[in-house]
């Protein structure tokens, strides 16, 4: 099952640059830890911002989604 994830530019240094990379998963919290195996270090800095809510969202082949960074301004 493949699954496509659009990567924030602030988490593109995990990703050789990559802006969409694939992985597999029957649940997004399954595919992001194949994405810290393909690229190693991603899963601390998401993970720094509290992990996101619905890691047990079922997610198909096909399916594409967003591993984004929220930043506050002001």
């Amino acid at each position: 099952m493949s699954v496509k994830v659009r990567i924030a530019p602030l988490l593109r240094q995990y990703t050789a640059g990559r802006e969409i990379v694939e992985t597999t998963g029957t649940t997004i919290g399954e595919c992001l830890d194949n994405l810290e195996a393909q690229f190693p270090g991603i899963k601390r800095l998401y993970l720094a911002f509290g992990p996101p809510k619905g890691l047990s969202t079922p997610i198909k082949d096909g399916d594409e989604f967003s591993l984004a960074i929220p930043i506050g301004g002001g």
